[in-house]
């Protein structure tokens, strides 16, 4: 059985996975556990194995890639035509020490974002302090050093292993309608050139279903850019290259903004 630093997914994906099976079987193993068709999902699981999580969205369901060290899974069922979107990442005891480390920093990290969810927030803001717990992380890790948090964020290091937004609004469609508008009639939130292509940009009001996932990434591709650039020499590569191979982090709760505050329909269910 893995390592669960994070928990959350059906419990029969886990035991395929702890089990040594394939990414395929892992992906039908969650739909039996939903009970329905593939068709009737909210959108096609993400579902990867080690050095295949560093792609954000990886579809491709290898049927001879089993017995991973890493395991991250992101699926939705649907009901009544409203869409779920929740994301797990599972290491076990031989992944990398540092992976598995991280893995826990950024549970932390999540739940702590999820807890500042509320009427009036704005997902820019949001999304800043995301950034500022992904570098944190990276400093107290070693992975990027004598750096400070603002400049590794201004110099884009938290982009590198953090490249896209920090959630969505969740409804009818998985990634619905309306993140970027102020107004009913339209008016749209100004593009904040820190993060230009965040899918959610505008303030939450009670009644917005929203996702909440970081994530970290040891992707070669965005890596190799910085390799080149004037700050690489804040990056430790020795022990990035050692983490590549565990491919990538990301963990994701459904949010609902109350009157009161919020409600994380995703932790009131699963751990």
């Amino acid at each position: 059985m893995p390592t669960k630093c994070v928990t959350g997914s059906p419990s029969n994906s886990v035991e395929t996975h702890s089990e040594g099976r394939s990414e395929y079987d892992i992906h039908m193993a969650f739909v039996r556990g939903v009970g329905c068709i593939e068709n009737d999902l909210a959108y096609t699981p993400i579902v990867c194995l080690d050095e295949n999580a560093a792609t954000l969205h990886y579809f491709k369901k290898n049927p001879r890639k089993a017995a991973g060290k890493v395991f991250l899974i992101d699926a939705g069922a649907q009901v009544k035509g409203y869409a779920s979107d929740i994301s797990r990442t599972y290491a076990s005891d031989k992944a990398h020490p540092v992976f598995r480390s991280v893995l826990s920093s950024l549970d932390r990290a999540q739940q702590l974002l999820c807890s500042l969810v509320r009427e009036g927030t704005s997902m820019i803001e949001l999304g800043f302090r995301t950034h500022v717990e992904i570098a944190e992380i990276l400093l107290s890790h070693g992975i990027v050093n004598d750096v400070g948090v603002e400049a590794a964020i201004e110099g884009g290091l938290t982009r590198d292993f953090f490249p896209h937004g920090l959630g969505h609004l969740l409804g009818l469609r998985v990634h619905d309608v309306g993140a970027h508008q102020i107004s009913r009639e339209g008016e749209i939130v100004p593009v904040d050139e820190r993060f230009p292509y965040v899918r959610a940009r505008g303030t939450l009001r009670i009644g917005n279903y929203h996702t909440i996932e970081p994530g970290i990434y040891f992707n070669k591709i965005l890596l190799e850019k910085r390799r080149a650039s004037e700050l690489a020499r804040h990056v430790d590569w020795q022990l990035v290259d050692e983490l590549m191979p565990c491919g990538g982090i990301r963990i994701e709760d459904n949010v609902l903004v109350t009157a009161d505050g919020h409600v994380n329909m995703t932790r009131k269910y699963l751990p």
